[in-house]
C-alpha cells in the first residue's frame, strides 16, 4: 500500500471495523514506519474531512509494566483536544454510553493506588471524559523494545479493544518478535489484520530535506536527487530513515561551518558530493558501528581528499572527522574544495551533475526554447575556466557543432572561451589535456562530412593552443572579445601589470577586427572600462617601456573608429558616442606620449 491507500485503510478501521481486535504495522528499523504515523497518518485522521480523529501516539520503548503505558495513553490523551463537555458526562450511568478506556484507568489506579470506590461521582466523570477514547485512535509503537513482556502487552491491548471498544493500531518489527514464545497465539486473539509497511521513500527523501529549512541541502530534494539517494539506499540493501536524518543533520552542521569561512567560494557540486558522501558512508554502518578510516580497505592514501569510493561518491576526511569525532578541521577542508576543482575538471569518476549540460547532451529530446536557454547558460558559464569540467569539452563540442546544424545557434562564443580556458591551465594539466582531446572523433555520429570538418578544426585549435610554449603565447592578454568579459579582462591586466610592462606590449596583440567589433557593441559602462584598463596600462611612467607597434595599432585603431563614427553616427546612442569620443581623444593622447 502506498500511503493514501494506507490512510484510506486505517480510517475505515476506526470508523467502520466491529471485530473488536487491533491491526499491526510491520516492517524493518528504520524504514520509515514512526515517520509515517506523524508525518501523515497522525495529520490525515486529524482533518475535519477525515473525521477528526483524535490520535494518542505511545512508545512502549523502554517501559517496564502495563500500568506505565497506561499513564503514558492518559497523559497523551489530557493534551490532544479538549475533553468531553460536562453536560455530556453528567454522571457514570451517561459516561457508560461512550467508550471508556476502563483499562487505562485500572492501570491508573493500580499505579498510583487507590480505592476507586471511594472516588465520587463527580471526579469520576472527570476522569472518564479525560481518558474518552471516542473517534480516537490508540497508536502503540516500538512493541519490540518494550521491556514488558510481548504476550503481556498483547492481553492488555485485547482488554482495550474487546472491553473498551478502542481502536489500536501496533507498529512494530515482526521478525524481531515472531518466535517469541506463545507470540503466534496471543495475536490471533488480539490482531485482525497485519500489514506489511513498504514506505514512499522518495516523498519521505524530500519531506525529510525539507524539514532542515536550510537552503542548500534544499537543493537536493529534486526528483532525480531523490531517486539516487533512493539507488545508494538499494545498493547498500539499507532503507533505514534514521540514518538518512542523521545524514541530513551532519551534512546541515557541516555546510553551515563552511559556508562561515572568508576568503572561499563554494559551489553547488562541491556541496552536493558533500551531502552524497555522507549518505553513502552512514549506509555502510552495521550494528551501529562506524567504520575506522584507518581500517577500511575502500580509503585513498591522500587523507586530504580521502574517499569511501564505493558507487562513486567521496567522503572526504573532514567530514569523516566530523561525524565521528565532532572536530572540524577548517584548513582540511579549504585544501579540500582546492583539490575538489582540480579532480573535477579533469577526471570522470568525480560525479557531475549539471542540467544545462543534461539538455544540451539530450538535446533530442527536448523543446527546442530548453536547448537555446541551456545553450545560452553554458555559453555564459565557459566565461569561468573552472566552471565546466575539461573531461566534457569534446562532448560538449560535438554537441555545439549538432545544435548549430539543427538549430543554426552560433557557438563561435563557447569556442573561443573553451581555447581560453585550455590556455589557462594547459601549462599544468598539458598532458592530462592532451590524453582527453585524443581520437576526439571516433566516438561520435557526424550528420555530414561538414560537421565531421568542423569538429575537427575545432579540435586542431585546442591541440595546436595545448602544444604551443608558454612564451609564445602572450595568454595573458587574450580574452573572448564578448564586451561583458572586459571587466575580467580588466581585472587580469591590473593583477599582472608588471608582467606587462616586461613584455613590452600589449594593445598590437590584439585580434584588431575583433576588437573593433567588440567596440561598438560596447555599453557606456563597458567602454569606460576599456578607456579605464588602458589608462592603467599606459601611464605616463609607463608608456616609455611598450615597442613602437603599441603606438603603430593605436594609431590603426583611431582612424578605423573615427571612419565607422561617420557612417553609423545617426544610429548610435549618445552616451556610447560620446564614451568612443573620449576613447579618440585617449588614443590621440598615448600617441603622442609615444612620439
Amino acid at each position: 500500500m502506498n500511503y493514501d491507500e494506507l490512510n484510506g485503510y486505517i480510517k475505515h478501521y476506526v470508523e467502520k471495523d466491529k471485530t473488536q481486535s487491533a491491526i499491526m504495522l510491520t516492517g524493518g528499523w528504520g524504514t520509515g514506519k514512526s515517520y509515517y504515523i506523524h508525518n501523515f497518518l497522525e495529520p490525515f485522521l486529524k482533518e475535519p474531512e477525515n473525521g477528526k480523529h483524535r490520535c494518542a501516539i505511545v512508545s512502549l520503548y523502554g517501559l517496564k509494566n502495563t500500568s506505565e503505558i497506561s499513564k503514558r495513553i492518559y497523559f497523551e490523551l489530557r493534551t490532544i483536544g479538549r475533553a468531553p463537555k460536562k453536560s455530556e458526562v453528567l454522571s457514570t450511568g451517561k459516561a457508560a454510553a461512550t467508550i471508556l478506556a476502563k483499562t487505562v484507568l485500572n492501570g491508573m489506579t493500580n499505579m498510583i493506588g487507590f480505592d476507586i470506590g471511594n472516588i465520587s461521582d463527580e471526579t469520576l466523570d472527570e476522569v472518564y471524559s479525560s481518558i474518552n477514547l471516542s473517534n480516537a485512535l490508540i497508536v502503540f509503537e516500538d512493541l519490540e523494545r518494550s521491556n514488558i513482556d510481548q504476550i503481556e502487552i498483547l492481553g492488555y491491548v485485547n482488554s482495550l479493544v474487546e472491553q473498551d471498544g478502542a481502536k489500536v493500531l501496533l507498529v512494530a518489527n515482526e521478525d524481531e518478535i515472531i518466535k517469541t514464545s506463545g507470540y503466534v497465539n496471543s495475536k490471533e486473539k488480539t490482531i485482525s489484520d497485519t500489514i506489511l509497511f513498504i514506505g514512499n521513500y522518495e516523498n519521505a527523501i524530500k519531506n525529510i530535506i525539507s524539514s532542515f529549512e536550510n537552503d542548500i541541502l534544499d537543493t537536493n530534494k529534486s526528483d532525480d536527487d531523490a531517486e539516487k539517494i533512493l539507488s545508494l539506499m538499494r545498493y547498500h540493501k539499507n532503507f533505514n530513515l534514521r540514518l538518512f536524518i542523521f545524514a541530513c543533520q551532519k551534512t546541515v552542521d557541516i555546510y553551515e561551518i563552511i559556508y562561515s569561512l572568508d576568503g572561499i567560494e563554494i559551489e553547488q557540486d562541491f556541496t552536493k558530493s558533500i551531502f552524497y558522501g555522507i549518505i553513502n558512508f552512514l549506509m555502510q554502518i552495521k550494528d551501529g558501528e562506524l567504520p575506522d578510516w584507518e581500517e577500511n580497505n575502500k580509503i585513498e592514501t591522500n587523507h586530504v581528499i580521502s574517499a569511501y569510493r564505493l558507487y562513486d561518491y567521496p567522503l572526504y576526511r573532514f567530514c569523516y572527522d566530523y561525524i565521528r569525532w565532532q572536530h572540524f578541521n577548517i584548513d582540511m577542508a579549504k585544501e579540500t574544495l582546492v583539490k575538489y576543482k582540480k579532480q573535477r575538471l579533469f577526471h570522470r569518476d568525480y560525479s557531475y551533475n549539471n542540467q544545462d549540460l543534461n539538455v544540451i547532451f539530450k538535446f533530442y529530446i527536448f523543446p527546442e526554447n530548453m536547448i537555446i536557454s541551456a545553450l545560452k547558460n553554458v555559453e555564459k558559464r565557459l566565461s569561468s575556466f573552472d566552471d565546466i569540467p575539461f573531461y566534457l569539452y569534446r562532448e560538449l563540442t560535438y554537441f555545439l557543432i549538432r545544435c548549430n546544424t539543427i538549430l543554426n545557434f552560433d557557438y563561435s562564443l563557447c569556442k573561443e572561451r573553451m581555447i581560453q580556458n585550455v590556455y589557462k591551465i594547459r601549462d599544468e594539466e598539458n598532458e592530462t589535456l592532451i590524453e582527453l582531446f585524443s581520437n576526439t572523433h571516433e566516438r561520435f555520429d557526424f550528420e555530414d562530412e561538414n560537421e565531421l570538418k568542423r569538429f575537427v578544426d575545432f579540435f586542431n585549435k585546442i591541440t595546436e593552443t595545448l602544444k604551443s610554449s608558454p612564451s609564445s603565447s602572450n595568454d595573458e592578454y587574450k580574452f573572448s572579445y564578448f564586451h561583458k568579459d572586459l571587466y575580467v579582462l580588466f581585472k587580469k591586466v591590473r593583477d599582472n601589470l608588471q608582467q606587462i610592462i616586461n613584455n613590452h606590449a600589449f594593445i598590437s596583440k590584439f585580434d584588431f577586427e575583433k576588437l573593433v567589433k567588440m567596440l561598438f557593441e560596447c555599453s557606456p559602462f563597458d567602454l569606460q572600462t576599456f578607456r579605464d584598463m588602458l589608462f592603467e596600462v599606459y601611464k605616463p611612467t609607463h608608456i616609455k617601456a611598450f615597442l613602437s607597434a603599441d603606438c603603430v595599432f593605436m594609431n590603426k585603431l583611431k582612424s578605423d573608429i573615427e571612419s565607422i563614427i561617420k557612417k553609423q553616427v545617426s544610429s548610435m546612442d549618445r552616451i556610447q558616442l560620446y564614451q568612443i569620443k573620449c576613447l579618440i581623444n585617449d588614443l590621440a593622447e598615448f600617441i603622442v606620449q609615444f612620439s
